[in-house]
C-alpha cells in the first residue's frame, strides 16, 4: 500500500505538449475580436458616464485593474494548459513563459476582470442578500462558459492535455471558478474602499490583479498538479470536483458575510462595533 502511495507521488510524465502547430481561426477571430471590442467600447462609455454623474473613478479603476490583470493570465495559461495559436493570429499583445496572447484576450479579460467587478461592488454598495450574491456568481460564470465554450468550438484557442470535464472542449473547472472572481473582487474593493481615499485609490488599480490571482490559485491549483503531471483521467476529474466545492465554499462564506456589511449603513456600523 505505502509503495502504491510513494510509487503514485513519485510519477511524472512530463508537462504536457503545446500544439504549437496549430492554426489560428483566421476570420473566425477576427469575428471573436470584433465581439470582445464591442463589449469593451460599451464598457468603457459607461465607465465614463457612471464617473461624470457620480464624480466617483472607481468604474474606470476597476476597469484599469482588469487590463493589468491581462499580464497574469499567462501564469493560468501555462499551469493550466491553454494555447492561443500564434500561427495565422490577428494581432499578438504580449508574451511570456513561451505563451503569446491575442488581442482578443487582452480585450475580453480586461472587460470581464475589471468591469464584472464593477457590477459587484456596486451591487455590494446598494445592498445584497445571500441570494443575490450566488445570482450574481451564476451570472459571471455562465458568462464565462459561454464566452469560453464558444472561443474553443470556433478555434481561437485550445485547453491541451488531460483535461476534465469538457463541454464544447472548454474545461468547466475553469468556469466553476472563473466565475467567483468578480464577486470576490467587488466584494474586497467594497470592504476597502473606506481606506482607499485620495492617491490611494490609486491601490485598485493593482488589488484588482492581485485579487484575481489569489482566487484562481486558491481554487484550482489542485487540478494544475495532475495536469501537469499527466496523471489519468480519474484524477484529473477528482481534482476538479475539488474546485467545484472549494468554489463552491467560497461563495458559501462570501453569501454569509457579504449581507452583514452591505449596504453601506450596516459596513459602518458593523466596524463601529469592532472598535
Amino acid at each position: 500500500m505505502l509503495n502504491s502511495i510513494f510509487s503514485f507521488l513519485l510519477h511524472d510524465e512530463g508537462r504536457p505538449v503545446a500544439p504549437v502547430n496549430m492554426q489560428a481561426a483566421g476570420q473566425l477571430e477576427l469575428y471573436f475580436t470584433i465581439g470582445c471590442l464591442i463589449v469593451l467600447v460599451a464598457v468603457i462609455a459607461f465607465m465614463v458616464y457612471h464617473w461624470k454623474k457620480t464624480k466617483s473613478p472607481m468604474g474606470l479603476l476597476m476597469l484599469g485593474g482588469g487590463i493589468i490583470a491581462i499580464l497574469t493570465e499567462v501564469i493560468y495559461d501555462l499551469v493550466g494548459y491553454v494555447w492561443f495559436p500564434t500561427h495565422g493570429s490577428i494581432f499578438t499583445v504580449f508574451n511570456c513563459f513561451g505563451v503569446s496572447l491575442p488581442l482578443w484576450v487582452a480585450i475580453g479579460y480586461s472587460w470581464f476582470t475589471g468591469g464584472g467587478s464593477f457590477i459587484a461592488y456596486s451591487q455590494f454598495e446598494k445592498g445584497v442578500t445571500a441570494k443575490k450574491v450566488v445570482i450574481l456568481y451564476l451570472i459571471f460564470m455562465i458568462a464565462d462558459i459561454i464566452l469560453e465554450c464558444t472561443g474553443c468550438s470556433i478555434g481561437t484557442y485550445i485547453y491541451y492535455g488531460n483535461q476534465p470535464f469538457r463541454l464544447f472542449g472548454f474545461p468547466m473547472w475553469w468556469g466553476i471558478s472563473n466565475g467567483l472572481n468578480p464577486v470576490v473582487i467587488g466584494f474586497v474593493v467594497y470592504m476597502l474602499k473606506p481606506y482607499l481615499k485620495g492617491v490611494r485609490s490609486l491601490l485598485i488599480l493593482w488589488i484588482v490583479p492581485c485579487t484575481a490571482v489569489a482566487v484562481v490559485t486558491f481554487t484550482t491549483w489542485i487540478v494544475w498538479l495532475p495536469l501537469g503531471r499527466q496523471d489519468s483521467s480519474l484524477v484529473t476529474h477528482i481534482a476538479s470536483i475539488i474546485v467545484f466545492i472549494t468554489t463552491w465554499l467560497f461563495l458559501y462564506v462570501i453569501a454569509k458575510v457579504a449581507p452583514k456589511f452591505s449596504p453601506r449603513e450596516k459596513y459602518v456600523e458593523a466596524v463601529k462595533c469592532l472598535k
